[in-house]
C-alpha cells in the first residue's frame, strides 16, 4: 500500500525517511536523522485512511527519531542500552533500505531485479512438484510426518509465546511539578545568572530532566532567561535575562 501527500508517494518510513535524508543531502547518522525529525512526524500527522498496522509502523519510526533529536537538544540524558540499540537499528536498516532501493537508480541492486521478474510477470515455486499445483490452501507436508509431531510444535510453539508476554510489575514514579521546577530554576539563576544544563540536570533521573527542560522552554517563551547551544548535541547555557535589555 502507499501513500499520497501532495506530489509524492511512499511505501513506508524507511522510504520516506531516506527521502528526506537525500533532499537535504545529508548522511545517515544521528545528526542527520536529528535534522529530519520535524518532517518525518509532520509527515505522519497528515497521513490518512491508513491501515493501523503500517501507520504503527511509521509512529514507531517517529517515536525513535524524537529520541534521537531529544539526546541532540539534552547531551546530558543518558539513554538506555535497548534505546541506544533501537537508534542503532534504525540507522543500519535505513542504510540497507538506501542500498537495496530502487530510487537510487541502480539497475544491479535487487530491488531493480525483483522488480524486473515482477514485470516479467514470471511464477516462481518453491518446490518443483507445485508448478502442476493451482489448488488454493495446499497443504504438502514431508512423507514422515505423524500428528503427534505437530502437537509438539505446537506446545513448543505456545510455550514460547508466553515468554514474549509483558510481565507485570509496580512501577513506582515521582512526579515533579513544572511550576516547583521554574521557581526553583529561577531561584537558581538569583544566585548565579549563568548555568550549564549539564550541572544543572546531574544526578536527576530522566522525568526530572525532562521537566527542567520543559521548565527552561517556558521560561524562555516568556523571555525571562537566555539560552544558547552552538551545535547539535553540544551544551547548553542558561542565563537570566537582564530585565533592562530590549526584548527581540
Amino acid at each position: 500500500m502507499q501513500y499520497q501527500v501532495k506530489t509524492e508517494q511512499f511505501s513506508g518510513p524507511l522510504d520516506k525517511l531516506l527521502s528526506l535524508i537525500q533532499e537535504k543531502k545529508i548522511d545517515i547518522n544521528r545528526l542527520g536523522l536529528a535534522s529530519v525529525t520535524q518532517d518525518f512526524i509532520s509527515y505522519v500527522e497528515s497521513l490518512e485512511n491508513v491501515q493501523p498496522i503500517l501507520l504503527a509502523d511509521f509512529v514507531q519510526t517517529a517515536s525513535r527519531l524524537l529520541l534521537i533529536k531529544s539526546k541532540s537538544l539534552l547531551p546530558t540524558l543518558e539513554l538506555s542500552t535497548e534505546e541506544e540499540a533501537d537508534i542503532a537499528d534504525l540507522e543500519a536498516r535505513l542504510m540497507l533500505y538506501q542500498h537495496f532501493s530502487v530510487k537510487q537508480g541502480k539497475s544491479d541492486n535487487a530491488a531493480a531485479h525483483v522488480d524486473k521478474l515482477w514485470q516479467r510477470k514470471e511464477k516462481s515455486y518453491s518446490r518443483q512438484m507445485l508448478q502442476q499445483l493451482f489448488a488454493e490452501n495446499l497443504f504438502y507436508p514431508p512423507k514422515n510426518l505423524k500428528p503427534e509431531h505437530l502437537q509438539t510444535s505446537l506446545r513448543t510453539l505456545f510455550a514460547s509465546l508466553k515468554d514474549l508476554l509483558p510481565q507485570k510489575a509496580e512501577i513506582k514514579i515521582k512526579l515533579t511539578s513544572l511550576q516547583d521546577k521554574m521557581a526553583e530554576l529561577k531561584q537558581t539563576l538569583e544566585r548565579v545568572a549563568t548555568q550549564d544544563f549539564s550541572r544543572l540536570s546531574e544526578g536527576k533521573d530522566r522525568q526530572e530532566v525532562v521537566v527542567l527542560f520543559l521548565a527552561i522552554l517556558h521560561l524562555f517563551a516568556n523571555k525571562l532567561l537566555e539560552v544558547k547551544q552552538d551545535q547539535g548535541f553540544g551544551s547548553i547555557t542558561i542565563s537570566k535575562k537582564n530585565e533592562h535589555e530590549p526584548s527581540q
